[in-house]
């Protein structure tokens, strides 16, 4: 598709139900040279995202970090998967059920992307 960027949507869940807050993950293979010299810029836009999620939805900062998940180690760009929030946390279930949080967390990921896109 020739895309600039990559961003999975997801919402998280712990079988514990201890789990809660937003989490944004980016791959940083360092065997893989042609996408080791991508490590920057998909940290930049793991942190990018999660800035504006935390900013909008005022959740539990769990942080922008490492993960080696399937649907970004199959990206050849600048990559992120974006944990919104715990559907097993039931404050934070109640929220997704509110058009107002989706709306927030779609906006926080778009002006993630712009921000990420000026940084660059």
């Amino acid at each position: 598709f020739n895309a600039e960027l990559f961003v999975s949507i997801h919402n998280n869940s712990d079988t514990a139900r201890k789990g809660h807050g937003t989490e944004t993950y980016y791959y940083a293979p360092l065997s893989m040279p042609e996408l080791y010299m991508q490590i920057d810029e998909r940290k930049l836009l793991a942190q990018k995202l999660q800035e504006q999620l935390i900013s909008k939805l005022k959740l539990t900062d769990r942080g922008a970090k490492e993960g080696n998940l399937s649907v970004l180690r199959n990206t050849t760009m600048p990559s992120a998967l974006v944990e919104v929030m715990f559907i097993s946390w039931p404050e934070e279930h109640e929220l997704l059920k509110q058009e107002k949080t989706r709306d927030l967390a779609a906006e926080a990921i778009a002006q993630g992307i712009l921000n990420y896109l000026k940084a660059r």
